[in-house]
């Protein structure tokens, strides 16, 4: 929470505008996936009043296959821990999902396309 609360505090300091992504790690997709980090980012920007374009729903509710590529697998890059980082597809996916979230309110309360 401390963490939010700073990031809030040096936004207004500066005059900018924070707000925050949600973007899954791989691992969370999978079966049921733990919900209980999203939910605790959720609340604590609700709560702070942060902006956050929650990217959780439209990873969760692609197929299998395309969650797939979007991650960067083990071993098909030659750098430590680029494991689980995302492809230029699941980058250009995250982009358009952002660009989406954007678009029609540049400064979102909550909002997770395709909801």
């Amino acid at each position: 929470m401390k963490i939010f609360e700073d990031l809030k505090r040096l936004n207004e300091a500066r005059a900018s505008k924070l707000v925050l992504v949600y973007i899954p790690m791989k691992w969370e997709l999978e079966g049921d996936g733990s919900q209980e980090w999203i939910r605790f980012i959720e609340k604590a920007t609700r709560d702070l009043g942060i902006p956050l374009i929650n990217l959780f729903s439209p990873f969760r509710s692609l197929p299998k296959e395309r969650v797939v590529s979007l991650y960067i697998p083990a071993g098909q890059i030659q750098y430590p821990h680029a494991e689980g980082h995302l492809t230029n597809e699941g980058n250009e996916f995250v982009a358009r999902m952002i660009y989406e979230g954007m678009k029609n309110d540049p400064a979102p309360r909550a909002y997770s396309p395709h909801q």
